[in-house]
């Protein structure tokens, strides 16, 4: 399920990615977001003497992506008005403990929240960390930094053997009781998520560009 369109947001929103909530230290440059392709999984057999191919769905691959950061290093000024300090270097190391260093079990067990405003139109709402690098200098003030996502999706329900006397439910059936929590629709839910996170998206560029004067 798509997001918010990516033309309702300001510009300045392509510049940060929510992970968790969180919004991405520094700045996403040009080319900063690479792979992040919703792929198929078709076998294709084909014939001899025969057109086309027989297509079978295999799989359903998650989808795949690499980010890269760029902050302005200790002593640098934003280049909006040229006279604030950088804090690019704490936003990462704040980053860093917060969320990429969230253990890998709890992340297997829900993921992290995902909101970037070009992959909202491929439904990409949930990731895991796969790997990330420390800051890399490249050159007049400037470093990189790697983060690499795959999509998270849940773990297959445990199988459950219903007994004739449930605590829960109906007697003699698997309906649900009067007390039982109602189901909630996922997709409704990462659709909410990402609406909030593109609004949180435009106050933090704003509250960035304002910091910056």
């Amino acid at each position: 399920m798509s997001g918010p369109s990516a033309t309702a947001l300001s510009a300045n929103s392509w510049m940060w990615a929510f992970l968790n909530g969180t919004p991405t230290p520094g700045t996403i440059p040009r080319g900063g977001m690479k792979g992040f392709k919703r792929e198929t999984g078709w076998d294709e057999k084909k014939g001899k003497g025969t057109k086309g191919a027989t297509l079978t769905l295999t799989s359903e691959p998650p989808v795949k992506g690499t980010i890269h950061l760029q902050l302005i290093g200790p002593g640098g000024l934003y280049a909006f008005g040229g006279s604030q300090p950088t804090t690019d270097f704490a936003q990462w190391d704040n980053f860093v403990s917060r969320v990429l260093s969230i253990p890998a079990a709890q992340q297997k067990a829900q993921g992290l929240s995902w909101y970037y405003p070009g992959t909202a139109a491929i439904g990409l709402t949930t990731v895991v960390v796969k790997h990330y690098g420390g800051p890399e200098y490249i050159g007049k003030g400037l470093y990189i930094c790697e983060i690499q996502l795959i999509e998270w999706t849940p773990p297959p329900p445990a199988s459950i053997v219903a007994t004739v006397a449930s605590k829960k439910g109906d007697a003699y059936t698997d309906r649900p009781g009067p007390n039982d929590p109602k189901p909630v629709d996922p997709r409704i839910e990462a659709l909410q998520a990402q609406i909030k996170q593109a609004s949180a998206a435009n106050q933090v560029a704003s509250h960035r560009k304002t910091q910056a004067r």
